[in-house]
């Protein structure tokens, strides 16, 4: 299943994450959130907040909404590269 996240217009954490997860070949949707748009209502049921970006994994049921994390969370679980 595909990755979710949620992002404001011209946002640079979300972007970062958006890179890794193309560099991790992950496919995933991007909902845009707006102030006062519907997707902000449902950024807001499922997190608590209006903390973007903020990612949804249907494959194992994280939800992460700090950037710094879901680096982490991205690079620990879907990552092949070994380290030498």
């Amino acid at each position: 299943m595909h990755l979710s996240i949620a992002k404001k217009f011209k946002d640079m954490y979300a972007r970062i994450v958006r890179e890794t997860l193309c560099e991790l070949e992950l496919p995933y949707i991007l909902q845009s959130v707006g102030e006062g748009s519907l997707r902000t209502s449902l950024l807001l049921k499922a997190s608590g907040s209006k903390q973007v970006p903020y990612i949804i994994d249907p494959n194992t049921s994280m939800q992460i909404g700090d950037y710094k994390k879901i680096l982490s969370y991205l690079l620990q679980t879907y990552s092949t590269a070994s380290v030498v």
